[in-house]
């Protein structure tokens, strides 16, 4: 019986709440051919703070390669306040890559995303 009080107990700080969760289904890029799709973001909370998991499939269907792709973070009023290096690869024509990646201080109800290559 003392196990399962102190067990109840500890449960609350150990507990971390999904806030919100959101799908879209394509994004465009700043290159024609070139999208995010399945992009889904859960927000995170717990005593320690709040955070963003992010989950997406950059696609390239355009005539070069992809280099360099960036996730851009938006305010409501669509200016730009952080963006996330997402690596140096190369994601050649007609062919895509998952991504998993998170943001720190940002819930997806309080921002915008946008993906923008090289």
């Amino acid at each position: 019986m003392k196990k399962l009080l102190l067990l109840l107990l500890l449960i609350p700080n150990l507990v971390m709440a999904v806030l919100k969760t959101y799908t879209i289904e394509k994004i465009p890029t700043n290159i024609s051919g070139a999208y995010a799709k399945n992009f889904k973001c859960i927000s995170h909370s717990s005593e320690i703070g709040h955070w963003s998991t992010i989950t997406f499939n950059l696609v390239n269907k355009s005539s070069k390669s992809i280099r360099q792709p960036y996730l851009v973070v938006y305010d409501k009023d669509m200016d730009p306040i952080d963006e996330k290096f997402l690596g140096n690869m190369t994601i050649v024509v007609n062919s895509g890559k998952a991504f998993e990646t998170f943001l720190k201080s940002y819930r997806c109800e309080d921002v915008t995303h946008g993906i923008r290559v090289r």
